[in-house]
């Protein structure tokens, strides 16, 4: 009971911690946003929704944060007599409950954002890079599906696209979270240059998360992969990732339970 009672314990603490972290980055975010709209509505040009503006930068942040954790946060409960499985099955929890409030919270924002642009009229203006065109173009069948439901003009038009929007919205920056922890764990633990080569081992299951998902961002490293980006059906995407959340949480974990922390 003690050491459930623990582990519950820090997972509401890191979650409150890095959720005010989130709001305030929301905050920033969110007037750059608007000053950024004010400006290309009154020039007549098109801009993205609230929720496909921040996808990019949320994923950044989530991998920052993860590394920033790595550093500060387990020192501080080892020291107060959490063990280290407590730390890790808290923390797993706590940033799993994190990206999805934030993902509930900006999804929250720019549904808002949609009935205000509906509500002036201007609905036409607000759309995305990820036209149902490009998608078209790209010849990708899980480019399609996923980010045309992420980033398309009608997310919100039904409440299954916009359901399934946030879900992949919290289960990305959850895996950027993950990758920062790990580069941040490897560092701690061996440091230098074993520290690097598992920097580059995560940056490589980064790229084929993406692979897999026929994302663009990382896809001029996508020679790393030994399958095709993007070709590959949904199942087997879907299984691949949780593939690769497993194999980070074991490594996160590994680590995690031989790590030395000094007092």
């Amino acid at each position: 009971m003690m050491q459930k009672s623990r582990r519950w314990m820090v997972a509401g603490d890191l979650f409150w911690i890095q959720l005010i972290w989130s709001l305030w980055a929301v905050l920033i975010v969110g007037a750059i946003y608007i000053v950024r709209t004010v400006f290309a509505v009154r020039a007549g040009e098109g801009v993205e929704d609230f929720l496909a503006f921040t996808f990019g930068s949320a994923k950044s942040y989530m991998l920052i944060i993860g590394i920033i954790g790595t550093y500060h946060f387990i020192k501080f409960y080892i020291s107060h007599g959490v063990t280290r499985k407590e730390y890790y099955q808290g923390a797993v929890i706590g940033v799993a409950a994190l990206a999805l409030v934030l993902a509930g919270i900006v999804g929250l924002l720019s549904g808002l954002e949609h009935a205000v642009f509906r509500l002036f009229d201007l609905s036409d203006m607000l759309h995305n890079y990820a036209s149902a065109d490009a998608v078209k173009q790209e010849g990708n069948v899980i480019l399609a599906l996923l980010p045309a439901t992420l980033l398309g003009e009608s997310i919100f038009g039904a409440s299954a696209n916009w359901i399934v929007a946030l879900l992949v919205y919290a289960a990305v920056t959850f895996i950027y979270y993950l990758a920062g922890w790990l580069i941040g764990a490897g560092y701690r633990r061996f440091g230098g240059m074993l520290g690097t080569l598992l920097t580059l081992l995560t940056i490589y299951v980064m790229v084929g998360l993406s692979a897999l998902w026929g994302d663009t961002i990382l896809k001029p490293l996508s020679y790393l992969i030994p399958w095709s980006t993007g070709n590959l059906p949904i199942a087997v995407s879907i299984a691949g990732t949780l593939l690769l959340i497993a194999l980070m949480l074991w490594l996160i974990q590994v680590m995690t339970r031989r790590v030395v922390v000094k007092m």
